[in-house]
């Protein structure tokens, strides 16, 4: 007679742990159904019409004395130079020997730089 109250214990303490997720279950799925609604109704309400919030990037534009210095850190690459309608050849091993007679040190250049289809920068002219 033990076993079935025992057994009898076990089943109530089975069926009261299930009916209480299931009203678990039910009330969370009440509140998500809620949450939802509430959402949709802030969403009707908002405001869709596009802003831009990044404004215009400008053209970057360097002196003539910001292009001599930037030669020194591009002496070792492979990129063409011009400046004008002219051409600088980096190839020489002492800087020194760059014809950059061209550059004028206080005039603006703008700079328009281009790329390989890897990306990589292939000429930068300054005009």
């Amino acid at each position: 007679m033990g076993s079935n109250g025992r057994d009898a214990v076990e089943l109530s303490v089975a069926v009261l742990l299930f009916v209480f997720s299931l009203i678990h279950a039910l009330s969370c799925a009440q509140t998500s159904a809620r949450t939802f609604q509430q959402l949709s109704a802030a969403n009707t309400n908002k405001d869709h019409t596009v802003h831009s919030t990044i404004g215009m990037v400008s053209e970057s534009t360097l002196t003539g004395a910001d292009i001599v210095m930037s030669l020194a850190f591009l002496q070792e690459e492979t990129i063409e130079i011009v400046i004008g309608n002219e051409v600088v050849q980096l190839n020489a091993k002492d800087l020194e020997e760059v014809n950059v007679s061209m550059i004028k040190l206080n005039k603006s250049y703008s700079e328009t730089t281009y790329r390989d289809r890897s990306g990589r920068i292939v000429r930068i002219r300054y005009l």
